[in-house]
Protein backbone atom coordinates (compact mmCIF):
# COMPACT_ATOMS: atom_id res chain seq x y z
CA UNK A 1 0.00 0.00 0.00
CA UNK A 2 2.83 2.41 0.91
CA UNK A 3 4.52 1.73 -2.42
CA UNK A 4 1.27 2.41 -4.30
CA UNK A 5 0.83 5.78 -2.62
CA UNK A 6 4.43 6.72 -3.30
CA UNK A 7 4.12 5.65 -6.93
CA UNK A 8 0.97 7.75 -7.35
CA UNK A 9 2.66 10.78 -5.86
CA UNK A 10 5.73 10.27 -7.99
CA UNK A 11 3.74 9.84 -11.18
CA UNK A 12 1.58 12.84 -10.39
CA UNK A 13 4.64 14.96 -9.73
CA UNK A 14 6.32 13.72 -12.89
CA UNK A 15 3.34 14.68 -15.02
CA UNK A 16 3.19 18.11 -13.41
CA UNK A 17 6.90 18.69 -14.01
CA UNK A 18 6.75 17.36 -17.57
CA UNK A 19 3.85 19.65 -18.41
CA UNK A 20 5.50 22.80 -17.00
CA UNK A 21 6.42 25.58 -19.31
CA UNK A 22 7.52 29.15 -18.82
CA UNK A 23 4.31 30.89 -19.86
CA UNK A 24 3.33 33.13 -16.94
CA UNK A 25 -0.39 32.94 -17.82
CA UNK A 26 -0.54 29.17 -17.37
CA UNK A 27 -1.77 27.92 -14.02
CA UNK A 28 -0.56 24.49 -12.94
CA UNK A 29 -2.96 22.37 -10.98
CA UNK A 30 -2.39 19.33 -8.81
CA UNK A 31 -4.65 16.37 -9.45
CA UNK A 32 -4.46 13.09 -7.60
CA UNK A 33 -4.71 10.12 -9.96
CA UNK A 34 -5.11 6.41 -9.46
CA UNK A 35 -2.54 3.82 -10.45
CA UNK A 36 -4.84 2.81 -13.32
CA UNK A 37 -5.05 6.39 -14.59
CA UNK A 38 -1.28 6.76 -14.36
CA UNK A 39 -0.77 3.52 -16.29
CA UNK A 40 -3.20 4.68 -18.98
CA UNK A 41 -1.43 8.04 -19.27
CA UNK A 42 1.92 6.28 -19.58
CA UNK A 43 0.52 4.10 -22.39
CA UNK A 44 -0.83 7.12 -24.28
CA UNK A 45 2.07 9.54 -23.77
CA UNK A 46 5.63 8.87 -24.79
CA UNK A 47 7.13 11.94 -23.13
CA UNK A 48 7.08 11.77 -19.36
CA UNK A 49 9.44 11.49 -16.43
CA UNK A 50 8.76 9.02 -13.69
CA UNK A 51 10.42 10.52 -10.62
CA UNK A 52 10.96 8.34 -7.57
CA UNK A 53 11.58 10.38 -4.42
CA UNK A 54 12.08 7.54 -1.98
CA UNK A 55 15.39 6.66 -0.35
CA UNK A 56 18.10 4.90 -2.31
CA UNK A 57 17.56 1.78 -0.20
CA UNK A 58 13.83 1.72 -0.97
CA UNK A 59 14.51 2.32 -4.66
CA UNK A 60 17.04 -0.52 -4.76
CA UNK A 61 14.56 -2.90 -3.14
CA UNK A 62 11.95 -2.33 -5.83
CA UNK A 63 11.10 0.32 -8.41
CA UNK A 64 9.38 0.84 -11.72
CA UNK A 65 11.66 0.33 -14.70
CA UNK A 66 12.83 3.63 -16.14
CA UNK A 67 12.14 5.61 -12.97
CA UNK A 68 14.60 8.36 -12.07
CA UNK A 69 15.70 8.43 -8.44
CA UNK A 70 16.10 11.75 -6.67
CA UNK A 71 15.46 11.21 -2.95
CA UNK A 72 13.19 13.91 -1.52
CA UNK A 73 15.91 15.11 0.86
CA UNK A 74 18.23 15.76 -2.12
CA UNK A 75 15.86 17.55 -4.50
CA UNK A 76 16.73 21.11 -3.49
CA UNK A 77 20.48 20.36 -3.72
CA UNK A 78 20.23 18.65 -7.12
CA UNK A 79 17.70 20.86 -8.89
CA UNK A 80 20.32 22.87 -10.79
CA UNK A 81 22.22 19.82 -12.06
CA UNK A 82 19.12 17.89 -13.13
Amino acid sequence: MKLSIIVLLVIGTAFMVASCDHEPQRVMQYRKISAEEAFQMMQEENIYILLDVRTTEEFNERHIEGAVLIPDNEISDRVSEE
